[in-house]
């Protein structure tokens, strides 16, 4: 995973699974459905040979980071989720997120630390940014000192967000520098 003054990119090489079978029956049948799993998942991993999953959220477009830190149940450690907003087909606005596993949990805090650094400089310069926008942002939390409640995960908002889209891909005083609109 990268972050930059522009972004959050996360390549995954590791993303190819096979078809999982369900045992019906008795004896041979559970021998049958292990091998029918296991040569699935060659088959798909030689068809993905080379390849690679990648996502990217610009700065811009991040709404708020869910966050599981060392900490958090075992099932949700390291993992990371950046939240945004677009509109579907029908013009409706729907939340949309990116979710990452990282393989060091320790690593979170100190990734999302970094992240509420680069969207409060990035967004305190942007020009339409206004002064309540501007103590809001300055207002944001350390991801240490949030405490979830329950079983819910920390979760930290950020203020001045666009939607995501292609007319909004070069919104941001560092994303302008990196999208070119032509």
């Amino acid at each position: 995973m990268y972050l930059t003054d522009t972004r959050v990119v996360a390549v995954s090489g590791h993303f190819v699974n096979g078809k999982k079978a369900g045992a019906t029956g008795f004896g041979n049948q559970f021998l049958l459905t292990a091998a029918a799993a296991k040569i699935s998942n060659i088959k798909a991993s030689r068809e993905a040979a080379d390849t690679f999953l990648v996502g990217q959220m610009r700065l811009p477009w991040i709404t708020g980071v869910v966050f599981g830190s060392e900490n958090a149940s075992k099932n949700s450690r390291g993992e990371l989720r950046l939240l945004g907003e677009h509109v579907t087909d029908f013009g409706d606005p729907e939340m949309m997120m990116m979710m990452i596993r990282l393989r060091h949990p320790a690593a979170v805090i100190e990734f999302v630390e970094e992240l509420i650094s680069r969207v409060k400089c990035d967004r305190l310069s942007w020009r339409d940014t206004k002064d309540d926008q501007r103590s809001r942002l300055t207002a944001i939390p350390s991801p240490r000192s949030i405490q979830a409640n329950g079983t819910s995960l920390p979760m930290v908002s950020f203020p001045v967000a666009y939607r995501v889209g292609e007319d909004t891909a070069s919104y941001g005083t560092n994303s302008m520098r990196s999208f070119s609109a032509g």
